[in-house]
C-alpha cells in the first residue's frame, strides 16, 4: 500500500486550503522522494483528491529553487526510476523557464553537471532520461547563444565527437548520437524558449549561421555511418532544421543522397519522411528553379512505385504515392508555371508529373483491399482545381483551364471507375466496407471540385459516360458510380439549366435497375435535385412515378421517402396533383407492420404536405383513411390486459402512434417557403382556402380528444407518453395560433388530466405558447392556467431542496418558464395570488443552492427577473422585503465557500440585480450579515468586507468590476488571494491573447480549412468556398499586420424591414486584417458607414498596438443603423449569434466565458505565475469547445430564434452544436483555439471534421507556428 505520510506533512492541505498555495521550501529530498513514489505507485490507493493535492504539490517543487538542489540528488541510479525521471523533468523545466536565476558561474557548472549526466545515462542506455537531459542541455546552449557561447554548435560537436571519455572513446557512435540529438533539439525547441524579442532575433541568427556546421556534419555522419539508428536520427535532425526555417537552397546538396536513401530499406521510412518535410517547405515561390529541379527526382519515383506494386508491397506503395502527391498538392502553383513556360522542358515536366498523378488515381486493383493509393492523390486534384480558378487575369485563367481540361475530364472517367461497387464483397471486412464507404464520399468531394472548375462542362462529360453506359448496356454498378456523381452537382447546377439535365433524367428511366445500390442511389439524386425539380414539371413526372413505385420495396423505402419528403416540402402545390398516385401506396406501407418508424414517420410527413394544399373535405376523407388504422392501433394497445409481459413494448408503440399524429398535424398545418413559382388557374382552383386546413386540425383534435383521454387513463403520470401527448398539443397551438380557440377548452382539459408529477419541457411549452397567444383574453382560465403550473411545481417541489437536486431537468426547464412569462407576459403574474409570490421567493431561496451549473444559471436568471418585475408590483415588492435578507444571507453563503468556485460569477447576478433596484436595502441588509465576523466564514478581514459594501454602494460600478469585487470576497472566504479576471496590466499569464471558436455550419456548404491564403503568405484561415462567396470567411490572423477578425451571422429576424438581401458579410474579415493602410478604429468608422448593406452580422476586429504591444478589441453589429462600435475592455468576453452585451448573451456564452475563466485560473494557480503546461492550456480550451451542455427554454436565444422550432433551439444552444437526425446537416463543423505567448509567437490550431455529411465523429486537425510582425517568417504548419 502507498504511504500516506505525505500528507501530514502540510496540515494545511488536509484543512481544505487551495494546495498551489502551500509553500514547498521547507520539503527535504526524502520528502520529495516518498511524494513522488507515491504519485506515481502502480499500486497506490489515493483518491482523487489527494492525487490532485500531490499533483500541485509537484508542480510547485519543479519550479521552485530548490530544484535546482534535488533534481541532481533525485538523478541517482538506486533512485527508483519515476524518481530519477521527475528529477530531470524539474531540471529541464527550471533551466527553460528560471534560468536567470544562477550566475554565470553556475550556470559553467551546471553545464559540466549536465554532460557527465547525459554520458552516464546514455552508457546505461536509459533513453527516457537522456532525451529529457538533451531538452535541458539543448535550452541551456539556446539560452547561453550567442553573447555567452559563440559557435556553440561547433563546441558541442567536438566536445562528443572528440571526448576523452572512456566511454566515448569505445562507443563513438553514442557520441555522434548525443550530437545528432542535441542538434535535433536545438531548432525544435527555439519556439518555446523564454526570451527577449531582440534576443529571439539573435539566437535565430545565431543557429542560421551555424547551419553550415550542422550541415558539414551531416556530410560527415552520410560519409562515416551506416547504421540504420545513427542515419535515422540524422534524417530527424534534417527534417527539424528544414522546419525552423533553413533556406532549401541550402541543402540541394543533399537531393541525390535523400532519393537514392528511398532505395535502402532500412532507411527508407525515415528518408521519406525528411523528403515529405522538404517538399512542404514555405519557399517554393522563393526558389522556383530549385523546386524545379526536385521534379526529376519525383517521377524517377515512377520505378519504386512500379517495383512495390509488383511484389504486392502495399505499405510502400502508399507511401511513395503520398510524396509525389505531396509534391505535387504542395507545389500545384509551380506545377501550373511549368505548364505555361515558354520552354518546352518545363512543359513537358508539368505534363508528365499530372500523368504520374493520374496514373496513381487510376491505380489498378478493387480500394481498399488491392490498393490503398488512389485515395491518397484526391488532394492534389483539389490544390490544381483551386489554382487554376483562383487566377484572377481571366485570360490567363482560359488558357489554364484549356491546358488541365483534359486532366480533369479523365479524372472524371476515373472517378467513375474507381468508384464502382464491387461485383462481390464477400471478402471484404466490415472495416473494409466502411472504408470504401468513405472512399466514395472522398470521391464525391473530388467531382465537386470538377464541377466548380469545369462548370457546365462536367455534368455534360456525366452524361454522356452516362448515355454511352445506357447504350451499351453497360453493368449496373458503372451506372450506379455515374449516378453518385451526378448527385455531386446538385448545389452547383442553376435552377435554369435546360440543356444537360433533362438529357440525364431522360435516361433514369432506361438504368439497368437490376440492384437495389443502383435504385437507391438514383431515387437519393432525386432528393438533391428537388427545387430544380420543381422548375421542370416534365421532367418532375417521371421522377416522381420512380418515387412512388419504390415506396412499396422494403429495401428502397428509406431513400424513395426520403427523395420523396424533399420533393413534397420544396414543391408542395406541384406535388399535389399526384395524391392518387401517391395516396395507396403510403396507405400500404402504413398498414405494413415490419416498416421502420423513421420510415413511417417519413411517409405521413408526405402524405400531411401534400394534403395541406387541398380543400377540407378531401383533407378530411384522407385524414379518416389514414387515422382510423393508428386509432384503432392504439384502442388495441390501450385494451392489452396482458400485465406487465408486453408492458415496454406497448407504450413503445404507444409513444410511435402519438408521434404520427403529431407529425401529420405539423405536415398538413404547412405552408412554408415554396420553389413552385406561379401556379396555374386548374391549380389555385385546388387550393385551399386558407381558413379550411385550421377547421380540419380542429375537428381532428376533436375526435382524437376521447382517445387522448383513455391513454391519460392509463398513462398520466408516465413521463415519455405524456411528453408525445403534450408535444401533440404544442404543435397544434404553434400550427393552428389564433384558429385554436375553438377546441382550446378541450386541449387544456387533457392537460389538467395529465398527472401531477408531470412537468417537463413538452408541458411547459404547450402552457407558454397558450398563454403568449391568448394572455390578452379577459377570461380568467388563462391566468389560472399560469397559476396552475405553479400549483403543479409546488406540490412536486414543498420546499425540499433534495427534491431540486434530484430533478435538475425540470428545474431547470421551469425557471426558464417563468423568466420568458415573466418578460412577455407581465399581466399574467401580476393576478397571481400571495400564495404564488411566497412559493416563487420559496423556489428561489431553495433553488439558490443548488450546484448544477446550468441549473444554477437559469435560476439566477429568474431570480433576476423576478426582482426586476417586483418594482411593477406591490405585493412582490412587499414579499421581496420581507425575504431580503434571507436571500442576501443565502447568496453571501454560496458565495463565502457553500457553492463551488466556478459558480461564483453566476451568483453574482441576483446581488448586483438587488442593488440595482433595491440599493439602500441591499447594502442594509448585506452590512447585518457582515456585521457577524464568522459569517460566512472566519476567513475574510474588515477590508474584504468593506469593499464589497463599498461596491454594492456604487452606483457607477459594471457587472465585471463587480464581478471581481465578488470574487475577491469569495477567495477570502476561502482563505486564497484573488487576483481578478478583468483586463489588468500587471497579470502576466505567459500569453498575451487567447482566443477560442467553434464554427456552426450547413455541413453541405463547401469551405476550405484553415491554411496559408494565397494571395498573402501571412494570412491564416478557413475560407468559403460558396459560390460568388469565394474567399470570404469567419476567422483570420493576419500575422505580420497582427490583426485578427471574426464573424459572426446574426439572423434576418432580427432585422425587421431592413436590408436582408445584402451584400455577402464574408469580406469583411479579410478587407481588415489584410489591409496594411488602416488600423482597426479606422477600419470600424468605415464599417459604420456601409453596415447597412450587408447581410446580418457580428463583427469583432483585433488588433495588436505598436507602441504598448497591447491588444484592442473592437465590436459592432448592423442589426441597428443607430448603434455604434464598441471597443471591448473587460477580459475574457465571450459573443454568438447575438448582439454583444450580458443582457443579450446566449446561455452557452456564459457557459463558455465561465468555463474560460475557470481555466485560467486553475492553469496559473489564481493568476500568481504564468501557465507553464501549454498543451494542457490546448487541451482544455478544446474541452470548452466540445461541451455539449443543453440550454432548454434559453430565453435570449428564443427571442432571437423564435421562428426555430424547439427541437432545433436545443440543439444549436450548446456551445459544441451536435448533429441529429437521421441525414444531419448542420453542426459544429470547426472548433479553432488560437494562442499568442508573451514573446509574440503563437500556434493557431484548427480541428475540422472531415467529412460531416458521412461521419460526424471523424476530424482532422492542423497546427501553425506564427511569429507576429516579422515578414520573414510566415506561418507554418507543424503538424
Amino acid at each position: 500500500m502507498a504511504s500516506q505520510t505525505t500528507f501530514n506533512t502540510s496540515t494545511n492541505i488536509m484543512n481544505g486550503n487551495d494546495p498551489k498555495n502551500v509553500s514547498v521550501a521547507n520539503y527535504s529530498v526524502e520528502e520529495i522522494e516518498r511524494i513522488i513514489n507515491d504519485f506515481y505507485s502502480p499500486t497506490s490507493q489515493l483518491t482523487v483528491p489527494q492525487r490532485q493535492q500531490l499533483n500541485s504539490i509537484l508542480e510547485c517543487l519543479q519550479y521552485s529553487p530548490l530544484a535546482w538542489d534535488f533534481s541532481w540528488t533525485l538523478l541517482n541510479t538506486n533512485k527508483s526510476p519515476s524518481v530519477q525521471f521527475f528529477g530531470a523533468v524539474a531540471l529541464c523545466n527550471k533551466i527553460s523557464k528560471h534560468l536567470s536565476e544562477l550566475d554565470d558561474n553556475e550556470i559553467q557548472l551546471l553545464f559540466q553537471q549536465l554532460i557527465q549526466r547525459l554520458v552516464f545515462y546514455m552508457s546505461i542506455n536509459s533513453k527516457q532520461i537522456s532525451i529529457k537531459l538533451v531538452v535541458a542541455l539543448g535550452h541551456l546552449i539556446l539560452n547561453m547563444m550567442p553573447d555567452k557561447w559563440k559557435n556553440g554548435i561547433t563546441a558541442i560537436i567536438t566536445l562528443f565527437s572528440q571526448s576523452q571519455n572512456e566511454f566515448l572513446k569505445e562507443h563513438p557512435e553514442k557520441g555522434h548520437l548525443i550530437v545528432l540529438n542535441i542538434l535535433t533539439i536545438l531548432p525544435e525547441e527555439f519556439s518555446r524558449i523564454v526570451v527577449s524579442k531582440a534576443q529571439r532575433a539573435s539566437i535565430r541568427g545565431e543557429l542560421e549561421n551555424q547551419f553550415p556546421v550542422v550541415l558539414n556534419y551531416i556530410q560527415f555522419i552520410i560519409s562515416a555511418y551506416n547504421q540504420p539508428d545513427i542515419l535515422a536520427k540524422m534524417f530527424s535532425c534534417l527534417s527539424k532544421w528544414l522546419e525552423f526555417g533553413i533556406a532549401i537552397i541550402r541543402v540541394e546538396s543533399l537531393f541525390d543522397y535523400l532519393f537514392n536513401s528511398l532505395n535502402n530499406e532500412n532507411i527508407f521510412d525515415d528518408a521519406s519522411n525528411c523528403i515529405i518535410v522538404l517538399f512542404t517547405s514555405p519557399d517554393v515561390m522563393r526558389y522556383p528553379a530549385i523546386f524545379s529541379r526536385l521534379l526529376p527526382y519525383v517521377l524517377q519515383l515512377e520505378s519504386i512505385l512500379d517495383q512495390s506494386l509488383m511484389i504486392g508491397d502495399k505499405e510502400k506503395s502508399e507511401c511513395i504515392t503520398k510524396l509525389i502527391t505531396q509534391f505535387g498538392e504542395n507545389l500545384a502553383q509551380l506545377i501550373i508555371q511549368m505548364a505555361i513556360a515558354p520552354n518546352q522542358q518545363s512543359q513537358t515536366l508539368s505534363h508528365r508529373f499530372c500523368c504520374l498523378i493520374m496514373k496513381c488515381t487510376d491505380m489498378k486493383g478493387q480500394y481498399p483491399v488491392e490498393e490503398t493509393c488512389s485515395e491518397l492523390t484526391f488532394s492534389f486534384w483539389y490544390a490544381l482545381q483551386e489554382e487554376v480558378t483562383s487566377i484572377d487575369d481571366d485570360e490567363q485563367r482560359i488558357i489554364l483551364l484549356e491546358l488541365f481540361r483534359p486532366y480533369f475530364e479523365r479524372l472524371i472517367e476515373v472517378l467513375i471507375s474507381k468508384g464502382q461497387l464491387p461485383e462481390n464483397d464477400s471478402s471484404f471486412t466490415s472495416e473494409d466496407k466502411e472504408t470504401f464507404r468513405c472512399y466514395r464520399v472522398d470521391i464525391t468531394d473530388t467531382m465537386m471540385c470538377m464541377h466548380t472548375v469545369l462548370s457546365n462542362r462536367a455534368m455534360e462529360v456525366l452524361a454522356n459516360h452516362l448515355s454511352l453506359a445506357v447504350e451499351q448496356n453497360q453493368s449496373w454498378q458503372r451506372q450506379e458510380s455515374i449516378i453518385q456523381l451526378v448527385g455531386a452537382g446538385s448545389e452547383y447546377v442553376p435552377l435554369d439549366e435546360n440543356q444537360i439535365l433533362p438529357r440525364i433524367f431522360l435516361l433514369l428511366p432506361k438504368l439497368n435497375f437490376c440492384n437495389s445500390s443502383i435504385i437507391n442511389a438514383t431515387l437519393m439524386v432525386l432528393g438533391q435535385y428537388s427545387s430544380w425539380l420543381g422548375h421542370h414539371q416534365e421532367t418532375l413526372q417521371n421522377c416522381v412515378h420512380l418515387c412512388i413505385n419504390a415506396l412499396s420495396n422494403s429495401e428502397l423505402i428509406q431513400s424513395a421517402s426520403i427523395a420523396l419528403k424533399e420533393l413534397t416540402m420544396e414543391n408542395r402545390m406541384h406535388m399535389s396533383k399526384y395524391l392518387n398516385d401517391i395516396f395507396p401506396i403510403i396507405k400500404n406501407v402504413l398498414e405494413n407492420g415490419h416498416v421502420q418508424p423513421n420510415d413511417r414517420i417519413r411517409c405521413v410527413a408526405i402524405i400531411g404536405y401534400i394534403l395541406s394544399a387541398y380543400p377540407a373535405k378531401i383533407v378530411i376523407d384522407h385524414l379518416n383513411i389514414l387515422l382510423a388504422p393508428e386509432v384503432n392501433k392504439l384502442l388495441g394497445y390501450l385494451s392489452e390486459t396482458n400485465g406487465d409481459q408486453n408492458a415496454i413494448l406497448r407504450k413503445q408503440n404507444i409513444c410511435t402512434t402519438l408521434s404520427f399524429i403529431s407529425v401529420l398535424i405539423t405536415a398538413i398545418g404547412y405552408c412554408g417557403d415554396q420553389s413552385d413559382g406561379d401556379e396555374n388557374e386548374q391549380q389555385q382552383k385546388a387550393t385551399e382556402n386558407p381558413s379550411e386546413i385550421p377547421e380540419v386540425l380542429c375537428c381532428v383534435l376533436r375526435d382524437l380528444t376521447p382517445i387522448l383521454h383513455l391513454v391519460l387513463k392509463q398513462y398520466a403520470d408516465d413521463s415519455e407518453v405524456t411528453e408525445k401527448l403534450c408535444e401533440i398539443l404544442s404543435r397544434t397551438v404553434t400550427t393552428l395560433r389564433e384558429s385554436i380557440n375553438p377546441i382550446l377548452n378541450t386541449l387544456l382539459e387533457l392537460l389538467q388530466n395529465i398527472g401531477p408529477n408531470i412537468l417537463h419541457a413538452q408541458f411547459l411549452n404547450f402552457v407558454r405558447n397558450t398563454l403568449l397567444l391568448f394572455s390578452q383574453d379577459t377570461d380568467k382560465q388563462m391566468f389560472n392556467l399560469f397559476l396552475a403550473v405553479l400549483q403543479r411545481f409546488g406540490c412536486l417541489f414543498n420546499g425540499d431542496i433534495q427534491w431540486l437536486k434530484n430533478h435538475v431537468d425540470i428545474v431547470e426547464d421551469f425557471a426558464n418558464f417563468l423568466i420568458q412569462i415573466i418578460k412577455k407576459l407581465p399581466a399574467v403574474v401580476h393576478h397571481c395570488p400571495n400564495e404564488a409570490f411566497v412559493l416563487l421567493f420559496q423556489f428561489v431561496k431553495t433553488g439558490l443552492q443548488l450546484h448544477e451549473q446550468a441549473t444554477l444559471r437559469s435560476i439566477t436568471m429568474f431570480t433576476s427577473n423576478y426582482i426586476e418585475y417586483t418594482k411593477s408590483n406591490q405585493r412582490a415588492a412587499d414579499l421581496l422585503k420581507q425575504n431580503g435578507l434571507e436571500i442576501v444571507q443565502i447568496l453571501l453563503k454560496c458565495i463565502g465557500g457553500a457553492s463551488p468556485r466556478h459558480l461564483v460569477d453566476t451568483l453574482s447576478l441576483p446581488l448586483l440585480t438587488l442593488t440595482k433596484f433595491y440599493i439602500d436595502s441591499t447594502v442594509n441588509w448585506v452590512q447585518q450579515c457582515l456585521n457577524d465576523p464568522n459569517f460566512p466564514t472566519p476567513s475574510p478581514k474588515r477590508h474584504h468586507r468593506e469593499a464589497l459594501i463599498k461596491a454594492l454602494s456604487s452606483e457607477r460600478t459594471s457587472r465585471a468590476n463587480f464581478k471581481d469585487h465578488v470574487n475577491t470576497f469569495s477567495s477570502a472566504c476561502r482563505g486564497i488571494e484573488y487576483s481578478g479576471t478583468s483586463s489588468n496590466d500587471n497579470i502576466d499569464i505567459g500569453y498575451n491573447l487567447i482566443l477560442l471558436s467553434n464554427r456552426d455550419e450547413d455541413f453541405r456548404r463547401p469551405a476550405k480549412q484553415a491554411d496559408i491564403w494565397k494571395d498573402t503568405k501571412y494570412a491564416l484561415g478557413g475560407q468559403d468556398q460558396t459560390l460568388s462567396r469565394e474567399g470570404g470567411t469567419w476567422l483570420c490572423l493576419n500575422t505580420v499586420q497582427s490583426k485578427i477578425g471574426v464573424l459572426l451571422n446574426l439572423t434576418s429576424h432580427l432585422f425587421e424591414g431592413k436590408n436582408i438581401n445584402g451584400q455577402s458579410r464574408g469580406f469583411i474579415v479579410p478587407n481588415y486584417v489584410n489591409n496594411p493602410e488602416i488600423n482597426l478604429d479606422l477600419y470600424m468608422d468605415e464599417l459604420q458607414k456601409v453596415k447597412g448593406n450587408y447581410t446580418g452580422f457580428n463583427f469583432l476586429g483585433i488588433e495588436r498596438q505598436l507602441e504598448s504591444k497591447k491588444w484592442r478589441a473592437k465590436y459592432i453589429n448592423n442589426v441597428s443603423a443607430d448603434s455604434l462600435p464598441i471597443e471591448i475592455k473587460t477580459s475574457p468576453f465571450g459573443f454568438s449569434n447575438h448582439i454583444y452585451g450580458d443582457e443579450n448573451a446566449f446561455g452557452k456564452t456564459r457557459l463558455g466565458c465561465q468555463l474560460f475563466k475557470t481555466l485560467l485560473h486553475d492553469l496559473t494557480d489564481n493568476y500568481k505565475k504564468t501557465i507553464t503546461d501549454e498543451k494542457e492550456l490546448i487541451r482544455r480550451a478544446f474541452s470548452l469547445l466540445s461541451d455539449t451542455t443543453i440550454f432548454h427554454n434559453d430565453s435570449n436565444l428564443d427571442c432571437v430564434y423564435s421562428h426555430y422550432t424547439k427541437a432545433n433551439r436545443d440543439q444549436i444552444s450548446s456551445i459544441h452544436v451536435q448533429t441529429t437526425g437521421e441525414e444531419p446537416t448542420y453542426g459544429t463543423r470547426t472548433s479553432t483555439v488560437l494562442i499568442v505567448r508573451s514573446d509574440q509567437t503563437g500556434v493557431f490550431i484548427e480541428k475540422t471534421l472531415s467529412n460531416p455529411l458521412v461521419d460526424s465523429s471523424e476530424w482532422t486537425e492542423n497546427k501553425w507556428h506564427f511569429q507576429l510582425n516579422d515578414i520573414n517568417e510566415p506561418p507554418v504548419l507543424i503538424n
